[in-house]
């Protein structure tokens, strides 16, 4: 099931009116269109992804890895 334009978080109004503040310059409607193609499924992505972590559980997961990594190699 496709999303409702409107629940996209990069919509292609937004995404034109971002990059001629950044560029000051436009590109074409389908390069817009391409890349809310590209970007929300990416994003959409990230939100699943998060929703079980809490605000301070990614610094402590990535520090859990990093220990994981470290230890690993040590072993070797």
């Amino acid at each position: 099931m496709t999303p409702d334009n409107k629940q996209l978080v990069y919509q292609e109004t937004f995404l034109e009116e971002m990059f001629e503040r950044l560029h000051h310059h436009k590109v074409s409607q389908k390069d817009y269109t391409g890349l809310a193609d590209m970007l929300n499924p990416i994003e959409a992505l990230a939100d699943s992804a998060s929703l079980g972590l809490d605000f301070n559980d990614e610094p402590a997961d990535f520090l859990r890895i990093l220990n994981e990594v470290k230890y690993r190699g040590s072993d070797r």
